[in-house]
């Protein structure tokens, strides 16, 4: 989604919040490449207690499935909403963010007009 959404647009107002961790053994820290959302609009966070996958599962994506830890996911929130306003509440969450591009780029579109 760096080329298709961010480098195409770089005057869009996005802003992108990146939360890494070791979904498989093998991953690490160290082995995230951050350069593959190399945008000055992108935040990125090493979440080593997978805190954020666990909450999303929990609230949103699994509720009934109390081990799952969402991964690979995206959550599209509206311009100017806070943290308090939506939380659990995107305007569109999908995964993977490969295979739900689509879903992805339908939901950042206003944005980008």
């Amino acid at each position: 989604m760096q080329k298709e959404i961010l480098e195409a647009n770089p005057r869009a107002p996005l802003r992108v919040y990146a939360v890494w961790f070791d979904a498989f053994e093998g991953d690490e820290r160290a082995l995230v490449d951050t350069s593959l959302l190399a945008d000055g609009r992108v935040t990125q966070f090493w979440d080593e207690e997978k805190r954020a996958g666990k909450w999303y599962a929990k609230t949103l994506t699994r509720p009934d499935d109390p081990k799952w830890v969402e991964w690979d996911a995206f959550f599209v929130y509206a311009p100017g909403d806070t943290w308090e306003q939506a939380g659990a509440r995107p305007i569109r969450w999908g995964r993977t963010i490969i295979g739900r591009r689509d879903d992805l780029r339908a939901a950042v579109a206003p944005l980008l007009e």
